[in-house]
């Protein structure tokens, strides 16, 4: 299940780069989230944040990008958490 999982983050990945360098000359940003390790079916109960964390802080992490005609790769920045770059 990761493997198809993982797979189908590269190609959405792919696909928002060629989405935005075709769209260059507009005043959009293109944006591709990281949301953080949710506590849902999928990221089990043992995960970072809960579902009341992870969204708030989506919505708050994209308001700070528009307007930006760039494309940016987001990671959620939630202040308890310390996150690892990788």
């Amino acid at each position: 299940m990761w493997d198809a999982y993982s797979a189908s983050k590269a190609a959405r990945n792919m696909q928002i780069r060629g989405f935005a360098s075709h769209h260059a000359c507009t005043n959009r940003a293109s944006v591709i989230m990281t949301p953080g390790w949710a506590c849902t079916d999928m990221g089990g109960p043992d995960a970072d944040l809960d579902i009341d964390e992870s969204i708030p802080g989506v919505v708050d992490t994209l308001g700070v990008q528009v307007g930006s005609p760039d494309l940016r790769f987001c990671r959620l920045n939630v202040p308890h958490l310390r996150l690892v770059s990788s």
